[in-house]
């Protein structure tokens, strides 16, 4: 499989015909929604993958998230847990190094702030903006990640139909 590398490449627009640009790929919006919980809007998601295709584990993922509201970093991983124990998807060897990694690479988020995950075969990135703010490598990180979203038990569950 070829490898996609990402560093110098990330482009972002602020058209709704949004398209993320890889090396070597080329990702289209698959599905979007406005999450909101118990009344207050607290993001935006767009999942895209290649050919607007439904997302699949075993190809890459973008996953684009747009804050509503502030977060503390810390607020960020504990929810990242609570989901994945929600979920039955924690794995009890790996979680803490995880969640030990993702706190040294998420920042605070203020209301309008963004992140991106990008997950390839072996490694997520997480960028704000253009700028990398690290990754993770570990193969089995990125799907159990992304499945926050894209489980069809989650929240956001939603995610997972293409949307108009």
């Amino acid at each position: 499989m070829k490898s996609i590398l990402l560093v110098l490449s990330l482009t972002l627009t602020t058209q709704a015909s949004n398209m993320f640009k890889f090396t070597e790929s080329k990702l289209s919006k698959f599905s979007h929604l406005n999450f909101t919980w118990w009344g207050f809007k607290v993001y935006k998601a767009e999942v895209w993958t290649p050919n607007a295709a439904p997302p699949n584990f075993k190809r890459e993922i973008l996953l684009h998230i747009e804050y509503q509201r502030d977060f503390e970093k810390q607020d960020l991983v504990d929810s990242t847990l609570d989901e994945w124990k929600d979920l039955g998807l924690l794995n009890k060897n790996k979680y803490q190094n995880w969640l030990r990694q993702l706190k040294t690479i998420w920042p605070n988020v203020k209301k309008g702030d963004s992140i991106t995950t990008y997950v390839n075969k072996n490694t997520t990135y997480f960028y704000q903006g253009n700028k990398l703010l690290g990754k993770v490598n570990d193969q089995e990180f990125g799907p159990t990640f992304v499945q926050i979203w894209l489980h069809k038990n989650s929240k956001t569950s939603k995610l997972l139909k293409k949307s108009e």
